[in-house]
């Protein structure tokens, strides 16, 4: 099919990204129950399709159902660790950084990674690796992006416990060694990606982290698999950690453009008779951080380190998204166009209408 034609028939049949029509109506437990991403794009057909059109239109030594298998075997997996060993039945859920949020983060990374490893290659800047090293790449790079809250949500205490780490953090990180071991992929390689994603830090701090990281250092136990980032010229690897950085940094805070983000809801205080209109996403975030991370309420805005949730203060601040989330989304999000004009063209008319609704010119 001709990549025009393929592109203008998905963006026709591509789930239109806006707000969830319905209103969710209830106290801060039940909204955060009740609240579920927007998983269109972690849809098989919908993936598929995109890589497809992607692997013609880039012309790249792999074809589109080889990025799509790739993709698929690290969901698979990373699913596994989440659901039989992280969170598994009956111990306590996070219903913000859920499983989802890890899949719909990774396959937008997956598409502005891959998007910039193009834009860098035709600047002149890198040259596409041939198809195992690029294959290599995009496999380790779908397993970080999936993982990519292994070493911060996905590893918090369970609520009420004393704990200092996710009780059955120490086999999911053997699990996902093991794993990598199989693919003849380095456990040092992945620390070194692991780390980019640290929204604590500047990106360029993370980034000059990353390319110090010596064997040993990092989140997963080391190994002896030979790394395959230092197959690369200091250049190039410097080149692909640097898309790396924009492009997990990007994802992972353009979750506020996602539609059960902006869901409208009217929170309810029973205890208080009071109620308030804001979106899912904030609520949802806040209650998470009110069970599993009380002292991150204060930075937020959201309340106190006690647990104490400011439930009128919490919401999408012009402060939180002109100075946090639109840094870190624009360092990776014009490697999008590359990936999917599309895309990229929806991603920024619903960041105007954000920039809109919280009057920032």
């Amino acid at each position: 099919m001709d990549p025009t034609t393929a592109e203008q028939t998905i963006g026709k049949s591509y789930p239109k990204a806006e707000p969830f029509k319905d209103i969710l109506i209830g106290s801060p437990a039940e909204v955060a129950k009740n609240f579920h991403w927007a998983d269109h794009l972690i849809d098989p057909g919908n993936i598929i399709s995109k890589y497809e059109y992607f692997a013609v239109a880039a012309k790249i030594p792999l074809d589109g159902p080889q990025l799509s298998d790739i993709c698929f075997k690290s969901f698979d997996f990373c699913g596994k660790v989440y659901n039989d060993i992280l969170f598994p039945k009956g111990s306590p859920q996070l219903p913000y950084h859920d499983l989802n949020h890890g899949l719909i983060t990774s396959i937008t990374a997956q598409k502005i990674f891959l998007g910039g490893l193009i834009s860098e290659s035709e600047a002149k800047n890198f040259s596409l690796p041939p198809k195992e090293k690029l294959a290599g790449l995009h496999h380790l790079f779908s397993l970080v992006s999936s993982f990519h809250e292994i070493d911060d949500w996905w590893d918090l205490p369970y609520p009420n416990t004393e704990g200092k780490h996710n009780p059955n953090i120490e086999k999911a990180k053997s699990s996902i060694a093991q794993h990598l071991k199989k693919l003849g992929l380095s456990s040092h390689d992945f620390n070194r990606l692991l780390i980019l994603d640290d929204f604590r830090k500047k990106q360029e701090v993370s980034l000059n982290e990353s390319l110090d990281l010596k064997r040993g250092e990092g989140f997963l136990p080391e190994d002896e698999i030979p790394s395959l980032l230092d197959q690369f010229t200091p250049e190039e690897r410097k080149t692909i950690l640097k898309v790396a950085s924009g492009a997990l940094c990007a994802s992972d805070f353009l979750q506020i453009i996602n539609p059960a983000y902006l869901q409208p809801v009217k929170l309810i205080l029973d205890e208080e008779k009071e109620s308030f209109d804001g979106f899912a996403g904030p609520y949802a975030l806040a209650r998470e951080m009110q069970d599993w991370r009380k002292n991150a309420l204060q930075p937020a805005g959201f309340g106190l380190p006690d647990g104490t949730v400011f439930w009128k203060d919490v919401k999408l601040s012009s402060g939180f998204f002109q100075n946090v989330a639109l840094p870190r989304i624009n360092s990776g999000l014009e490697y999008l166009k590359s990936f999917s004009p599309i895309e990229y063209e929806r991603a920024n008319l619903l960041l105007d209408d954000i920039k809109l609704s919280l009057r920032i010119l």
